[in-house]
């Protein structure tokens, strides 16, 4: 195996950014750049120069789509919990092919390669109350879910919490595990639907209220530069980020601007 640093990283996602931007648009679905990876397009055209990952929405309508057309056999490799029973998390990765990526105090259930997320945007119903209803409905059973992707008994974790996750793993266990955790989950969010819901959000990795979104804001569609490509944002993306971040288009402290890496990456080798 061969270790991959940091620009070829950042490669090998623009080529997985690149073949879903290029999927969506062959057959009409929807996407957008999302959290650290929004706040880069806008702030440095590009990857947050202390980031190393891509991450974007797809309504649930057109995040269904794709799970179900996306090609299961090539370059790439599409992991998602209706696919494959192993996979722990509540969200996609499409992942590239002949890498490997080994993520530091936690483990998805699978071998996985370098990869890029895919978070369904979904539907929150019509009101603010509503929204937060579903939200306190997916907590226990989204935290629980947590408990069974990090490692427990982290020597950068405080006994108390590493005594905590223990226990969550352990009911988590006894609640029969990820795979019904992730159908009561996928049971819940799909309470609304997406077209005639005004409220939207995504909140199957972590809740926050932050998230709960006006619908319109995600309405249209722009194309914007990204490491000298064009991928699609938001047209209201200057209120989702400064609802959720405050003032995005500051950075951070110097002390703060550091690649933290909670993996490592290798290309597999013959």
């Amino acid at each position: 195996m061969r270790k991959i640093e940091i620009e070829e990283l950042r490669k090998i996602l623009l080529e997985l950014m690149d073949e879903i931007h290029a999927f969506c648009e062959k057959h009409g679905l929807k996407y957008y750049l999302s959290g650290g990876t929004l706040i880069g397009a806008i702030r440095h055209k590009g990857f947050i120069p202390w980031d190393d990952d891509i991450d974007i929405y797809m309504p649930r309508p057109d995040y269904d789509k794709f799970m179900q057309i996306y090609p299961k056999v090539g370059d790439n490799i599409l992991h998602e919990h209706c696919l494959n029973a192993d996979y722990k998390y509540p969200y996609a990765k499409l992942c590239k092919s002949n890498t490997l990526l080994i993520e530091k105090g936690g483990y998805g259930g699978i071998n996985m390669g370098v990869y890029l997320d895919i978070f369904p945007l979904d539907a929150l119903g019509n009101s603010e109350k509503e929204a937060k209803s579903l939200m306190r409905k997916l907590v226990p059973y989204v935290n629980l879910n947590l408990s069974l992707l990090v490692e427990q008994w982290r020597d950068n974790v405080s006994f108390i919490k590493n005594f905590a996750i223990w226990n969550l793993h352990n009911v988590a266990l006894m609640a029969g595990g990820h795979k019904k955790l992730l159908d009561k989950i996928d049971k819940i969010i799909r309470k609304y639907d997406y077209e005639s819901s005004a409220l939207v959000g995504e909140f199957i990795d972590e809740i926050q209220y932050k998230r709960i979104t006006d619908k319109r804001l995600y309405d249209v569609r722009i194309l914007h530069n990204f490491e000298g490509r064009q991928y699609y944002i938001p047209a209201g993306y200057d209120k989702i980020l400064t609802d959720f971040y405050g003032d995005y288009m500051t950075p951070p402290p110097p002390e703060k601007q550091v690649l933290t890496h909670g993996f490592d990456a290798y290309v597999l080798e013959d």
